[in-house]
Order: structure tokens, then sequence, then C-alpha cells
């Protein structure tokens, strides 16, 4: 099977300069942004396709929009919805004033998400890798990701580091 890739990801390369812009050259990408490896912290490469962007902002246009234009379409109604729950306590208004809520919150956790994200590349861009933070994360993950028990098929527990790794091999 034949894969015709858009867009490629890599992250934690320990190759940088040259080398990288190469491989990447020959992965078939016209666009790419490293971002190169340093010490013990490897490096994260980007590559897509030149197409790739223009229907990236063509998808993000019809499906998200303006992030400023929807909010203000849902805050408008809601304004005018108010007016009238406090005229009339109809519950359709009340219904209505519900759903625009929830749609609101909704756009305002994607526009957060949005921001998060937006400074998540400002800080790559900037080499500001908190490499210490990530360092930590993983060691503290390989303690913890520990198998210190298993179930045979018999549903009796085995604690013996030897008796879980012969039935591991047992089973496969």
């Amino acid at each position: 099977m034949e894969y015709k890739l858009d867009i490629v990801s890599l992250l934690e390369t320990k190759v940088s300069g040259g080398r990288a812009d190469g491989r990447i050259a020959k992965l078939g990408f016209q666009n790419s942004h490293p971002v190169e490896a340093r010490g013990f912290s490897g490096g994260i490469w980007m590559g897509w396709k030149g197409k790739l962007i223009v229907g990236l902002k063509e998808w993000n246009r019809n499906v998200y929009g303006h992030i400023g234009v929807c909010k203000w379409k849902l805050v408008q109604p809601l304004s005018h919805i108010q007016k009238e729950i406090e005229r009339s306590d109809s519950e359709t208004f009340l219904k209505r004033e519900m759903d625009i809520r929830e749609e609101l919150e909704e756009m305002l956790n994607h526009e957060e998400l949005l921001w998060k994200q937006k400074s998540r590349c400002d800080w790559l861009k900037l080499r500001d890798r908190n490499t210490k933070f990530f360092h930590n994360r993983t060691m503290y993950r390989r303690k913890v990701n520990r198998i210190n028990a298993l179930r045979n098929r018999n549903g009796e527990w085995l604690y013996d580091l030897d008796e879980i790794q012969s039935e591991v091999v047992s089973y496969f």
C-alpha cells in the first residue's frame, strides 16, 4: 500500500542543519519548519506540500469562520432574547437562551484553545522548549508505567517478574 502524505511532523529528531533539510527535501515537501536539536533535546521537523495551506485555510473558513464574527453573531441574539425574557417568561425564549449560551461557551473554549496553540507556536519559534520539564515528565512516566502484576488465564494474579514474563511469552 502506498501513501501520499500532505503533511508530516517528526518529533525528537537527532539530526539538524543541512542533513535535516536534505531529508525533508527527499520526502518531497516544498515547505518545512525545523526547530533544531540542541544538546540532549531532539529537534522537531514539520514538512508540508504547498497546496495543503490553501486547503487548510479554506477548511478553517468553512468550519470555523472568524471567531470574533461568530461570537458577535451569538451575543447579539442573546441580548435580544434576554430582553424578551424580562418582558415574558416564555419557555421558548428560555430554551433558546440556553442553546445560545451553550454554543457561545463552546465558541469561547475553541477561542481559548486557539490562543493556547498560537502561544505554543511562538514558544517553539523562540526556542524556549522547557526541556527540563519534559525530561522530568518522561522520567515520571517511566517510573509509573510499570507492570507490577498480571492476571493469568486461570484468573490468578502473578506478582513475580519471572512468572509474569513466562505468562506473557506463553500467551504470544
